[in-house]
């Protein structure tokens, strides 16, 4: 018995991970701006911005197999 379930599918999201996805959405492009500032080399800002992106594709996609009956 976990927060993510299949069947939470079918239910409304938690407002919780609702806002959390939304805020990390939201904030991503200043994320990916910060990354662009270090001198790094490029082929290391791309692989940072890859996986800061999968991150929040992540939970954005976790976020919708919770529900308000599951939150914690």
């Amino acid at each position: 018995m976990g927060i993510l379930k299949l069947s939470n599918l079918k239910k409304p999201s938690s407002k919780r991970w609702k806002m959390i996805s939304k805020f990390l959405s939201r904030s991503l492009p200043l994320y990916i701006a910060a990354v662009a500032i270090p001198p790094f080399a490029d082929n290391v800002k791309l692989w940072i911005v890859f996986l800061l992106s999968l991150a929040v594709a992540t939970v954005s996609g976790l976020s919708e197999f919770t529900s308000e009956e599951s939150a914690i």
